[in-house]
C-alpha cells in the first residue's frame, strides 16, 4: 500500500465500485426485462384476452336483448305500435354483433395456448357455436319469417340455455387465464426478490469493501498529509530543524521529500538574507547618519528612504516649502510621491523615468536654496529599480556668497567698512566670515592711519607718526611711511 500512489489507490476503488456498479445494472436491467416481458405477457395476453371474453359476453348478451326487442315488434303484441324504428334495426344489429364476436374468436385462435388453456376455449368456442347455430340464427330466421311465436319458443328453449353454458364456459376460460395471470404476477415477485436480494448482496459487499479498502487509501493519505501540514506550519513559524522522514514512493512520500528540500533552501536561504540583511541595516545605519542628505524612491517615483539629514534640512526648510506646498510635511515623506515637490509633476516624470546619469538642480525655495543632485538607481540586469536624490541645503551659503560679493565689491568702492553677519553661521561659514571682518578691520585701520598722516604731513604737520602695530604689507606701509617723516624732517 505504501508503495502505491494516489491515482493507483483511487482507480483501484473507483474501479471496484464502477464493478460493483456495472454488476449491480446488469442484475437490475436483466430484473427490469424479465419485468417488462411479464408486463407485456400479462398485457398482451391476459388482459387483452379477458377484455376480449368480455366483449363477447357483452355482444352475446346484446344478441339475446336484440331478439326480445324484436319480438315485441309482432303486430299482435299491443307494443308493436310503440318502436319508431323498423325491425331491421334489431335483425341487423344481431348480424352485426354475430360478425364481430366471430372476427374476435378467429383473432384469439390465431395465438398459440398451452394445452389447458386450449382445450377450454375450444370448450367456450364450441358452445358459442352452439349458441349461434341451434339459438341465435334459427331465432333470427323465425323473425325474418314473421313466426314471432317459434322465434319465442326458441328464445326460451334455446337461445336462453345455450346463452347460460356458452357463458360458464367463457367464465372457466377466464378464470384460467386471471389464474395464470396471478401465476406469471407471483412469479414476477419472486424473479423480483431474488434479483433485488442479489443487488442488495453485491452492494453490501461492494460497499464494505470500498470502506475498508477506502479508509486504507485516506488513513494512508491524512497521516502523510497530517504531518506534511506539521512540517509546512513549523516552518511557516521559522523551525527549520523539523525531522522529516520519507516513507514509500507515493505522492505523499514526495510531498514530504518537497518539504525537506524546500527547508534545507530555506535555511540556506534565511541564512544567506540574514547576512544580506546585517550588510543592508549596516549601510542603512551609515546612510542615516551621513551628514549628507540623501533620499531614495522607487520607479514610480514614491519616496521609499530619506537619512535624518535630508530629514533635517526640509524640516529647516519647511515653513519656507509650505509656502509653494501647503501640506508638505518633513516628517511624513515616507509612501509621498516625490512628483508634488515640482510645479510640473509630468516633466519630472519623464526625468526621472528617461535620465541615465546625475542630474543636478539648483532650486530657490522662498528664501530657501537648495541643490538636488539626482542619479538612476540601475541593477546589474541594468534594470532601473528608482532613483536617488542627495539634497543640500544652500541657504547659508548663498547667503555668504552674496554678503562677500557685497563686502568685496565696497572694497573695490574703497569701502572697507562693511562687516560680515556672524548671526547664524557656524562652522566653516563662520569661520570665513571672522576672517573676512579681521580682514576689512585691518585693512581698513591701516589705510585709515596712512590716510590720516598723509593729511597732515600735506597740511605741514610733521610730528605725527603711525605708532599701531601692523605686519605683513601694513607693517612695512607702516615703516616706509614713518621713514618718509622722518626724511621730511631732516630737508625741513
Amino acid at each position: 500500500m505504501k508503495n502505491l500512489n494516489v491515482g493507483q489507490r483511487l482507480t483501484i476503488l473507483v474501479t471496484v465500485a464502477v464493478l460493483a456498479l456495472s454488476a449491480a445494472a446488469a442484475v437490475g436491467i436483466s430484473g427490469i426485462s424479465t419485468m417488462l416481458r411479464s408486463i407485456e405477457e400479462l398485457y398482451s395476453h391476459n388482459l387483452v384476452t379477458t377484455e376480449r371474453i368480455g366483449r363477447i359476453l357483452w355482444l352475446m348478451g346484446d344478441n339475446r336483448a336484440q331478439i326480445m326487442l324484436s319480438l315485441q315488434h309482432d303486430p299482435a303484441s299491443k307494443y308493436a305500435k310503440l318502436h319508431d324504428h323498423p325491425l331491421a334495426t334489431h335483425l341487423d344489429q344481431m348480424v352485426k354483433n354475430r360478425d364481430e364476436i366471430s372476427a374476435i374468436v378467429a383473432e384469439m385462435q390465431k395465438h398459440a395456448m398451452e394445452s389447458d388453456e386450449k382445450k377450454l376455449f375450444d370448450e367456450y368456442a364450441a358452445a358459442r357455436a352452439r349458441y349461434v347455430a341451434e339459438g341465435l340464427n334459427p331465432a333470427r330466421e323465425a323473425i325474418l319469417a314473421g313466426d314471432f311465436e317459434r322465434s319465442f319458443r326458441t328464445l326460451v328453449t334455446k337461445v336462453n340455455p345455450l346463452y347460460a353454458e356458452a357463458t360458464r364456459t367463457a367464465d372457466a376460460y377466464t378464470k384460467y387465464i386471471t389464474n395464470e395471470g396471478k401465476g406469471d404476477y407471483e412469479e414476477g415477485l419472486r424473479d423480483f426478490a431474488l434479483e433485488r436480494n442479489l443487488i442488495l448482496g453485491i452492494a453490501l459487499l461492494a460497499a464494505a469493501f470500498m470502506v475498508t479498502f477506502g479508509y486504507l487509501v485516506t488513513r494512508g493519505i491524512t497521516l502523510p498529509l497530517r504531518r506534511s501540514v506539521d512540517v509546512a506550519n513549523a516552518i511557516a513559524e521559522g523551525r527549520l530543524d523539523n525531522d522529516i522522514a520519507e516513507d514509500g514512493r507515493n505522492e505523499m512520500a514526495t510531498l514530504l521529500a518537497a518539504l525537506k528540500a524546500m527547508q534545507t533552501r530555506l535555511l540556506a536561504s534565511i541564512e544567506a538574507e540574514r547576512r544580506q540583511a546585517a550588510e543592508n541595516l549596516r549601510i542603512r545605519i551609515a546612510l542615516d547618519n551621513v551628514s549628507t542628505g540623501v533620499m531614495i524612491a522607487n520607479n514610480e517615483r514614491t519616496i521609499i528612504y530619506a537619512n535624518h539629514a535630508v530629514k533635517r534640512i526640509l524640516k529647516g526648510a519647511e515653513p519656507a516649502i509650505r509656502k509653494q506646498l501647503p501640506n508638505f510635511d518633513a516628517d511624513r515623506m515616507i509612501g509621498v510621491n516625490i512628483d508634488g515637490f515640482h510645479k510640473n509633476p509630468s516633466h519630472q516624470a519623464k526625468l526621472l523615468s528617461s535620465f541615465t546619469s546625475t542630474y543636478v538642480a539648483n532650486l530657490e525655495i522662498s528664501d530657501r536654496h537648495m541643490r538636488v543632485s539626482a542619479s538612476p538607481v540601475i541593477n546589474e540586469n541594468n534594470e532601473r529599480l528608482g532613483s536617488v536624490a542627495e539634497w543640500l541645503d544652500r541657504t547659508n551659503e548663498v547667503r555668504i556668497e552674496r554678503e562677500v560679493a557685497g563686502m568685496v565689491d565696497g572694497a573695490l568702492r574703497g569701502d572697507f567698512k562693511t562687516r560680515l553677519s556672524l548671526e547664524g553661521k557656524e562652522g566653516f561659514f563662520k569661520q570665513l566670515s571672522e576672517g573676512l571682518n579681521k580682514l576689512s578691520e585691518v585693512t581698513q585701520t591701516g589705510l585709515t592711519d596712512v590716510a590720516q598722516i598723509l593729511q597732515r604731513v600735506a597740511g605741514g604737520d610733521l610730528t605725527q607718526k603711525i605708532d599701531a602695530d601692523y605686519q605683513g604689507i601694513f607693517g612695512q606701509l607702516k615703516d616706509d611711511t614713518n621713514t618718509t617723516i622722518e626724511r621730511l624732517r631732516e630737508v625741513v
